[in-house]
């Protein structure tokens, strides 16, 4: 919960802290803390006036919180590893200044309003506690049989805003109308969650490689694709640079290792092996060919000309999801024996 005001928000913060029955509510902990705590109790964590600057106890917090975003998966700390796993509720006047997490979050802006709210002090908490709390579980066992991962048909969303979807879809016990509120709800955080990951190398260097696939070449070297990349930052209004070398590496780390191109320098060598590797790659990171098309063009409902990987992997859409019109190839003019080309 994001906003300039936090009255409102510390107020849900305690109505949410009546409602969970295992809810830990605090203004301020170090991140040493939220390992122990979250070990022991696995609690839903509600963290109130949170201000994720850059000094390095905010950046321990920040990983703590992209750790804790995936179920099954293991923190190493020394001696012991820690399941980090669950919900949190975080009261903040600013965004998520990491673009890793703004992407596995779900941000609700508060305003101000001008209602005369009824005081809630800690006899209503306890009464709206003891109204609702037993609904909520009989909910739960009522249905609990009938509770499981949602197939949702949702074209556009990434993979991270997907996993969302997938959570709150769950109660809705398969009422498709209601999940496709869910998602149209959740598309316009989930394009801006993509802006904010131009301030992403690896982002950047894989929307650049995926623009790249798209030509015909036997080759990139890693100079070419440090120009694309330069192309992306700039549709992104990022200000930074990344030098060939540090695009090196990245593309490394992306899996795809550069090799040694005579006297070009260093780069990758085209292969439909490789392209398909990419696409791969992109459909798994969330793009879709409006990253890189000119948005007058995508507006217009074109997707420029046609490539089988796009259609095998469903990438031919916009970021809604919405199918985008290709370009048919031209056949290749003959001539010869049947007449001369025109």
């Amino acid at each position: 919960m994001i906003g300039p005001y936090s009255g409102g928000k510390t107020t849900l913060l305690r109505l949410m802290s009546a409602l969970c029955r295992r809810a830990v509510r605090a203004a301020d902990i170090t991140p040493a803390a939220f390992y122990s705590l979250c070990e022991a109790l696995r609690p839903t964590l509600l963290l109130d006036e949170l201000e994720l600057d850059s000094t390095a106890r905010n950046r321990d917090l920040v990983r703590f919180f992209r750790s804790g975003s995936t179920q099954g998966q293991k923190v190493l700390r020394p001696g012991k590893a820690y399941d980090l796993f669950g919900p949190r509720a975080i009261v903040s006047r600013q965004e998520p200044p990491d673009a890793a997490l703004a992407s596995r979050t779900l941000a609700v802006a508060m305003r101000p309003s001008n209602r005369d709210l009824p005081p809630l002090d800690e006899a209503s908490l306890s009464k709206i506690a003891d109204q609702l709390q037993p609904r909520l579980l009989a909910f739960r066992l009522r249905n609990y049989n009938r509770v499981g991962s949602p197939e949702l048909a949702a074209n556009g969303l990434s993979p991270r805003m997907m996993d969302i979807a997938r959570a709150l879809a769950i109660p809705l016990l398969g009422d498709v109308e209601l999940e496709s509120g869910v998602i149209e709800l959740l598309r316009p955080q989930d394009a801006h969650a993509k802006l904010k990951r131009g301030g992403d190398p690896e982002w950047v260097v894989a929307t650049a490689l995926y623009a790249c696939s798209h030509r015909g070449a036997n080759y990139w070297t890693v100079k070419e694709i440090t120009g694309e990349v330069y192309n992306v930052l700039e549709g992104y209004g990022e200000t930074y640079d990344l030098v060939p070398r540090k695009v090196g590496d990245i593309l490394r780390s992306l899996g795809f290792r550069t090799e040694k191109l005579g006297n070009e320098g260093r780069g990758l060598r085209v292969t439909q092996d490789l392209r398909r590797s990419i696409h791969e790659n992109a459909k798994a990171l969330g793009l879709c060919r409006a990253d890189i098309l000119d948005p007058q063009t995508v507006m217009g409902g074109w997707g420029g000309a046609r490539c089988d990987l796009c259609e095998e992997f469903g990438l031919m859409v916009d970021g809604r999801g919405n199918r985008l019109r290709s370009i048919p190839l031209s056949p290749p003019i003959r001539s010869g024996l049947f007449g001369k080309a025109r």
